[in-house]
């Protein structure tokens, strides 16, 4: 019996022992599910690369758009202030015919000018009239609100456009830059008429306009000149800050799919049309064109321009972005792609001159 027992155990000891063997793959299986793990994986890494770079040039377009309408709201603030806007004709012209000779050696290529009413907010001592004081610096707000009263000045604001990458932490697409010159406070109890107070100085190169009876008030502004020769810019002067970057460089000589903006294009957008413009400049010595309504820059891009009516100060600003230039170096205008976003804001000045 005892030899039985053992005999079932030992029989039983090698079959479990046979059924515990260590099984692999062959070489075979291995290959062909690095295949199947391929072409499983590929489609979906591709998938994914593609939902990445989507998402990256849509976060870029969102970005510029944002850009784009800030901009416009800035520009659209300034402009409400103004009391003279010069349209192409006023922009573009030499000598008396406009005031390009004073703006040749600014940054870029100026595209809107404009005279406004800038606010001094408590800037003169309430008994300015016989003292001729500014008001000091050192006073608390509660001081200056019972002490000190508002004050304006004209200043001359030009928006330009600046292509390419002067310094490094710009884009090599176009900007729109910023510059202004001011006046300074007239002391009244001086008897130069172009004394300041000593605080409140007009800014280099700054010059008032001067309106002169019997002649038109576009005339007039036309003629104006820098003090001291064409305003440049640059650290000497400081005043000049770029607005917003990443605007579309694409010139239209050089790309097939931007077009001449019409020499029609800006009588709608100002409530206009030929009829209207020949028949208000019909009686005028030197009468305008459509194409002298608009301040497109000279060096073919299209990307930032205004179409200005003087009369009415009156401007219709156009900008367009390129969101592709914030992933790519040199990303060219697509009419069919949606990366180029473009906007439009129509203002009119308030403001007056006194």
């Amino acid at each position: 019996m005892r030899e039985a027992i053992q005999s079932i155990f030992k029989s039983q000891r090698k079959g479990s022992g046979s059924t515990q063997k260590a099984k692999g793959f062959t070489l075979i299986e291995l290959l062909v599910a690095v295949i199947l793990a391929a072409l499983v994986i590929t489609p979906l890494l591709g998938f994914m690369i593609n939902i990445l770079a989507t998402d990256r040039k849509e976060q870029a377009k969102a970005a510029t758009e944002q850009e784009l309408q800030a901009a416009l709201d800035y520009i659209a603030r300034d402009l409400e202030q103004a009391v003279y806007i010069y349209d192409g004709k006023g922009l573009r012209g030499t000598g008396t015919a406009g005031i390009g000779d004073s703006l040749v050696n600014m940054e870029g290529e100026p595209v809107l000018a404009f005279w406004k009413r800038k606010n001094l907010p408590r800037a003169v001592d309430r008994n300015f009239e016989t003292t001729g004081r500014s008001c000091p610096t050192s006073l608390s707000k509660q001081q200056k609100e019972r002490q000190c009263n508002d004050y304006f000045v004209y200043s001359l604001v030009v928006y330009s456009l600046i292509e390419g990458a002067s310094v490094e932490r710009w884009s090599n697409a176009a900007r729109i830059a910023r510059f202004e010159i001011s006046d300074g406070i007239r002391d009244p109890t001086s008897s130069d008429p172009n004394a300041r107070i000593s605080a409140n100085q007009a800014d280099p190169k700054f010059q008032l306009f001067q309106l002169k009876r019997g002649q038109s008030i576009e005339t007039s502004m036309n003629a104006w000149e820098s003090a001291g020769g064409p305003i440049t810019q640059g650290n000497a002067l400081g005043y000049t800050n770029v607005l917003v970057d990443y605007i579309d460089q694409s010139k239209v000589p050089g790309n097939a799919d931007l077009r001449p903006v019409s020499a029609d294009y800006c009588l709608s957008p100002l409530g206009l049309d030929n009829g209207k413009l020949q028949e208000r400049e019909r009686d005028k010595p030197d009468p305008k064109t459509p194409q002298q309504l608009n301040t497109l820059p000279a060096n073919s891009m299209t990307s930032f321009f205004a179409c200005v009516d003087t009369e009415r100060t009156l401007a219709h600003v156009y900008l367009r972005g390129n969101a592709l230039a914030r992933i790519q170096n040199k990303a060219e205008y697509d009419k069919d792609s949606p990366y180029f976003p473009n906007s439009t804001i129509t203002v009119e000045g308030v403001g007056s001159i006194e």
